[in-house]
C-alpha cells in the first residue's frame, strides 16, 4: 500500500506542473481522487505507472506532441466507462462476432448457384455450428433441416432502422460508435479505418478458409475496432470540449506558470550532467515554449473531437470546429469566455 500512495503522490506532483490552465488541473486532481476511491490497489497501481510514464514524456522529456494522449487521460481516461461499455466488456466474444455484420468473398465472385451451393455445403459440413455466424446469415438448404451460411445484406448498405432491428442495445451503441468515426475518420484520425464488416476471402482452391483461419480474423477484427473506440479515439464529453475552448481562447487565461518554473529548473539542474551531444542539442532550443505554441496544440486537440449530444442521441463533431471552420463566427448554443477575440 505505502507503494502506491508514493505513486499517487508522484502523480500529483506531476499534475501540478502539467503546462495547462488552473480548471483542467484542478479537474484532473479530482479525478484521479475519485479513481483512487473506487478502484482496487492492483488497477490503481498498473494505472499511474502509464499516467507517471506518459507526464514524463512532457514534464521530463519535453515531447510536446505527446500533449493530446496526456488530455485524452484527463478528460477520457479518469472517466468512468458508460454503461453500455461497462456490458460490452461483459459480453462473450460469440455473443459480439455474431452481431456483427460478415461475409464470404466467394459471393461477391461469382453469381453462379452451383458453385456457390457447393461453397455453402462445404462451409456447412466443416463448421456446422461451431462459427458464430449471425442467425440472419443461415438458411434451410434441404428438408432435415440443414444449416448453411449465405451472407448478410453489408453493414453500409442496411438502413437506419434494420440496424436496430438486427443488433440489441449494447451492440447498437457499439455499431454507432464505430459507424460515426468511420465515416468522420479525416477528420478525427490519420489511420485507415475498416468498415464494420468482417470479409472472409477463399483459398486458392476456392474452398472456405479453415476454422482456425476464420477465427483468427474474427478476433484480429474485433480487436481493432473495440480498440478504435473504446482507445485510440473514444468520445469526450461536450462541457469538456468548451472547458478547453475557454482556455485557447480567451486572453485572460494562462498556462500554468508551475509549468515553465519546472521546466527551466529541470534545464538548470541536468546542464552540467548532460552529454556534449545532449547540450548541442539543448542549445538548439533554448527558449522555453511559448503560451501560444502549447495552446495552439490544445486547440487541433479540440478540433479532432467529437461527443455524445444527448439531446438528439446522436455523436457529433465538436462544435469548435464549425467555430474556426466559419472564420470565427460565433454559433449558437456557446457561451464566448470574456476577452475571448472574435468576430460579431
Amino acid at each position: 500500500m505505502s507503494n502506491y500512495i508514493s505513486q499517487y503522490r508522484n502523480l500529483l506532483r506531476r499534475i501540478r506542473k502539467l503546462p495547462f490552465d488552473a480548471k483542467t488541473i484542478r479537474h484532473a486532481r479530482a479525478k484521479l481522487k475519485a479513481l483512487a476511491d473506487q478502484s482496487s490497489r492492483r488497477y490503481q497501481s498498473k494505472s499511474t505507472k502509464q499516467y507517471i510514464a506518459a507526464f514524463d514524456s512532457l514534464l521530463v522529456d519535453e515531447k510536446y506532441d505527446h500533449i493530446p494522449r496526456i488530455l485524452d487521460i484527463i478528460y477520457k481516461k479518469l472517466e468512468p466507462s458508460p454503461i453500455w461499455v461497462k456490458n460490452y466488456n461483459k459480453m462473450k466474444f460469440g455473443d459480439i462476432i455474431s452481431r456483427i455484420p460478415q461475409h464470404h468473398l466467394m459471393e461477391e465472385l461469382t453469381s453462379d448457384e452451383k458453385t456457390l451451393k457447393e461453397y455453402h455445403e462445404t462451409l456447412a459440413k466443416k463448421y456446422k455450428t461451431e462459427v458464430p455466424w449471425p442467425e440472419s446469415s443461415l438458411r434451410e438448404i434441404d428438408e432435415v433441416g440443414t444449416q448453411i451460411f449465405t451472407p448478410i445484406t453489408k453493414f453500409s448498405t442496411l438502413p437506419s432502422k434494420d440496424k436496430s432491428a438486427l443488433f440489441d442495445s449494447t451492440m447498437q451503441k457499439f455499431i454507432e460508435n464505430y459507424d460515426f468515426v468511420y465515416r468522420n475518420q479525416l477528420q478525427l484520425t490519420h489511420l485507415k479505418l475498416q468498415p464494420l464488416e468482417i470479409l472472409y476471402p477463399i483459398t486458392q482452391y476456392g474452398q472456405p478458409l479453415p476454422l482456425n483461419r476464420i477465427k483468427k480474423l474474427q478476433r484480429e477484427y474485433l480487436a481493432k475496432t473495440t480498440n478504435i473506440i473504446f482507445e485510440t479515439i473514444p468520445p469526450i464529453k461536450k462541457e469538456y470540449i468548451f472547458n478547453l475552448y475557454d482556455f485557447v481562447a480567451s486572453e485572460n487565461s494562462e498556462v500554468n506558470p508551475f509549468f515553465f518554473t519546472a521546466l527551466q529548473r529541470k534545464r538548470d539542474k541536468t546542464k552540467g550532467t548532460q552529454s556534449p551531444l545532449r547540450k548541442k542539442y539543448e542549445s538548439q532550443r533554448n527558449t522555453l515554449p511559448s503560451q501560444n505554441s502549447i495552446k495552439k496544440i490544445v486547440r487541433e486537440y479540440i478540433l479532432g473531437q467529437y461527443y455524445w449530444d444527448s439531446n438528439s442521441e446522436k455523436y457529433k463533431l465538436s462544435p469548435m470546429r464549425e467555430f474556426y471552420e466559419t472564420n470565427h463566427a460565433k454559433i449558437e448554443g456557446i457561451e464566448y469566455p470574456k476577452g475571448s477575440n472574435l468576430k460579431s
